[in-house]
């Protein structure tokens, strides 16, 4: 999926947005010929002081100016969220910080490229989307669609990551135009860390019960990475309104810029970290009214999404808890 800002374009200057970002290819006959080669290239940097902690960047972060999609947005306040947590017996607030998570599939990404007659390319991708190889290197590279062809007969691990074409694509057509050559280029497992991956987040959970348990207010402030260059965005807050029954609610979402490559969709994208906080906070409530963290659950339990006003036609939370509960005792 797009995003808003400038998408990573490999040496489009001189600036280096990113640890990790690619500078340099050196081509040779043999990969070991390459990594010889590649060790001799020294590049020299006017060093800037960079910014990768999310906790002292954090007072720098912005409301996203273009969504990247409409259902991420935080849904409208409903009713009066912080009056209810100022009125209710039971309140716990605590900021959450989880870090970064990275893919890592067995399969290294490598991109080989057929160089045939007429200029025609036949691309070898790890692709979850062929279409998206090929018109990304149709529109950078200026060819015809019906010079390229891209094939993945398997995706094997690709959980997201996989999604958006990446710079080992880029540099295997480069380097096979300019030369008239076939051309092969795979990721090493360290350049692997420097692709897409889950955001690093500050979740700030604040919640509110009455004495018997039943959440009287939600409030919820999230604050997830993104690249100096694009506004990575995905569902990280909007859970908060909609796991739990609860006529108070108030979410928030904003972003940070650190100098790291761009995050991207990751299993569960969004819900993983954003449900993770949540979760724990629902455990620290509980302990702040006296109840058991599963019978908090049962009495806030859901039967419409409030955030969309719609109903939930089917789920099968409940069994689960009452299973669940037997097994564990």
């Amino acid at each position: 999926m797009a995003l808003p800002g400038h998408p990573f374009r490999p040496l489009e200057n001189d600036s280096v947005l990113f640890d990790g970002q690619p500078v340099a290819l050196v081509v040779a006959e043999t990969p070991e010929a390459a990594r010889d080669a590649a060790g001799l290239i020294h590049v020299h940097y006017a060093a800037e002081t960079p910014h990768t902690d999310i906790v002292a960047e954090q007072h720098n972060s912005y409301e996203p100016p273009v969504a990247r999609m409409k259902q991420f947005l935080p849904p409208p306040p409903r009713r009066h969220a912080e009056a209810a947590f100022a009125a209710a017996p039971h309140r716990i607030s605590a900021d959450y910080v989880l870090p970064g998570e990275h893919h890592n599939p067995m399969e290294l990404f490598a991109a080989t490229v057929r160089f045939e007659d007429e200029g025609r390319l036949t691309i070898h991708d790890k692709t979850q989307g062929s279409q998206k190889s090929r018109d990304y290197v149709c529109g950078v590279f200026g060819l015809a669609p019906d010079k390229v062809i891209v094939e993945n007969d398997f995706v094997g691990g690709a959980f997201g990551q996989a999604l958006r074409p990446k710079h080992h694509l880029f540099f295997a057509v480069m380097a096979s135009l300019d030369l008239s050559r076939s051309m092969k280029v795979e990721m090493t497992r360290r350049e692997m860390f420097c692709l897409s991956w889950r955001p690093c987040c500050v979740h700030t959970v604040t919640l509110a019960a009455d004495d018997e348990g039943y959440l009287q207010a939600v409030l919820r402030h999230a604050v997830p990475t993104t690249s100096r260059h694009e506004d990575y965005q995905e569902n990280v807050a909007n859970w908060s309104g909609l796991a739990y029954k609860c006529d108070n609610v108030k979410i928030s979402y904003e972003l940070v810029k650190l100098d790291l490559a761009t995050p991207g969709d990751m299993r569960v994208p969004g819900a993983a970290s954003g449900v993770a906080a949540l979760e724990t906070a629902m455990d620290e409530l509980a302990c702040e009214v006296g109840i058991d963290p599963l019978e908090l659950r049962v009495r806030n339990f859901v039967h419409r999404d409030q955030n969309q006003d719609k109903a939930i036609t089917s789920t099968a939370l409940h069994a689960c808890y009452r299973e669940g509960a037997e097994r564990f005792g």
